[in-house]
């Protein structure tokens, strides 16, 4: 099969998002996907999986893994292309915070909004969303507010004690105190009537500068513009820098949860801390499209969904795995061999090929670059196996991806 026809053919097999990828990742731009922006901003992942991305340039778009949806002011009430925060609430419902366009609700049939001139919302610059029963706090460029669906209630600079103006990030702790970022005057503690403030003269807090806030039911996380990560329990202070600590930036712009993990999308990358070690997660050693990493969730499946200045990553540890067809036979990994494996520059892989109607193979090195392609759209023998030629190749580990009946299957192969 000449270069032509296998190319035409892989074109038919394979989405084309899959095509060229590092098994563990999957990436989403504006070539190869519905996402209209690369600029990603923000991220909430609905109560039914829906992805929700906030972009720069181009307002909203979902994500079913099927099916793509764009809204902006042209079919909805979201009025700034420059969405800051997503949120959604245990109703499902949608808050949409932007840079100039107030905030938006989306109760999936029915669009509201609120803005300066409509509303008693402080400011139409939203930075967060955050719930707490039904009522609703909102972070904006001038003060905190609270919203209850009719009465909006401000606190600022002018009317309470307040460390500043702007509030970047919110945080409720478990007596229902709200902790906030602010930028300016460090992290304050309201518990309804005093307000408590720990800013660079009175405490350990590495910046007072807060671009991030996140309480994981111990500890609240507090990212800075440029002076690194905090961790505080209400009494004791640990600070994370890039000199003292695998932080790959002192920015840190976003931090979730995951058991006993800690994830952290920064300026350098997506950072991982379990107990006391650092992994970093760049564009240099993995699939991460974008340096700048500004939001991270994490789905029902534990896979990592990234927004960076290049796009929307989707990060699977252990392998990119398909869905296979309830219509038609399915294979599981255990169906395609490897052998030898270890390799020394050949090996053989073999697959259980009943009910399938083709295949196509890729593989990968390390560094996501394609070294090995195979296909073939009618091999209907049943047992099937395609001989791999690796000899052309440098020593270490390679990725098999194959498509396989409707299924993405990956391995693993380590060359000698």
């Amino acid at each position: 099969m000449d270069t032509k026809k296998c190319l035409m053919v892989l074109a038919l097999l394979v989405p084309a998002w899959l095509l060229g990828q590092n098994p563990e990742w999957v990436v989403f731009n504006s070539t190869n996907s519905g996402l209209g922006d690369n600029d990603v901003r923000s991220l909430s992942i609905d109560n039914t999986g829906v992805k929700w991305i906030g972009t720069v340039n181009d307002a909203v778009f979902t994500w079913d893994g099927t099916a793509w949806n764009h809204y902006n002011a042209a079919n909805s009430y979201v009025f700034d292309d420059y969405i800051l925060c997503i949120s959604t609430d245990v109703q499902n419902n949608k808050w949409i915070g932007s840079r100039s366009g107030g905030m938006s609700e989306f109760d999936g049939s029915q669009w509201y909004f609120w803005d300066e001139t409509h509303s008693d919302i402080p400011d139409d610059k939203v930075y967060d969303v955050q719930f707490e029963g039904t009522l609703k706090w909102v972070a904006t460029m001038h003060g905190l507010a609270s919203f209850d669906g009719s009465v909006w209630t401000t606190w600022n600079t002018s009317n309470s004690q307040i460390p500043a103006e702007e509030v970047r990030a919110i945080a409720i702790d478990a007596s229902g105190n709200k902790w906030i970022a602010t930028w300016g005057g460090g992290l304050a503690k309201f518990d309804g009537s005093t307000w408590t403030i720990f800013d660079k003269s009175n405490s350990p807090i590495p910046d007072d500068y807060c671009i991030s806030l996140f309480y994981d039911g111990s500890f609240f996380w507090i990212g800075t513009s440029g002076n690194g990560l905090a961790k505080f329990n209400g009494t004791d202070w640990t600070i994370y820098t890039t000199t003292n600590s695998g932080l790959p930036s002192d920015f840190v712009f976003n931090t979730k949860m995951e058991g006993s993990k800690r994830w952290f999308a920064t300026g350098g990358g997506v950072a991982l801390l379990e107990g006391t070690t650092w992994t970093v997660f760049n564009p240099s050693n993995s699939g991460l499209p974008g340096q700048y990493a500004k939001d991270i969730e994490i789905d029902a499946s534990g896979n990592k969904w990234i927004a960076t200045d290049q796009g929307l990553a989707e990060f699977r540890q252990g392998g990119v795995l398909g869905v296979t067809d309830p219509d038609k036979p399915g294979n599981t990994g255990n169906d395609v061999t490897v052998s030898p494996n270890p390799i020394k520059d050949y090996a053989t892989i073999s697959w259980n090929n009943q009910g399938n109607e083709g295949f196509y193979f890729q593989v990968m090195n390390a560094a996501g670059q394609e070294v090995f392609v195979k296909t073939n759209p009618a091999m209907n023998q049943a047992k099937a196996n395609v001989e791999l030629d690796l000899s052309d190749q440098p020593s270490g580990v390679y990725f098999l991806k194959c498509l396989i009946n409707h299924q993405l299957i990956t391995k693993k192969i380590v060359l000698n």
